[in-house]
């Protein structure tokens, strides 16, 4: 249903103002969607985002 939608807007977007402008409306939308979902991910585990993607140390076998 959304790219029956999202696939005219943007072919008109790109008509309007060449295709450099869909791949980054296309990039933006990617990037809030992965925002969305590693905050929709989060909140099911009960931690925040910031404790999700926080880095953790490895150790090395020497």
């Amino acid at each position: 249903m959304v790219t029956a939608l999202g696939g005219p807007a943007l072919g008109r977007l790109s008509d309007a103002f060449g295709p450099r402008a869909a791949l980054e409306i296309g990039g933006v939308a990617c990037a809030a969607a992965s925002l969305l979902a590693a905050g929709g991910l989060a909140r099911l585990s009960g931690r925040t985002v910031k404790q999700a993607i926080r880095v953790r140390p490895r150790l090395e076998n020497v």
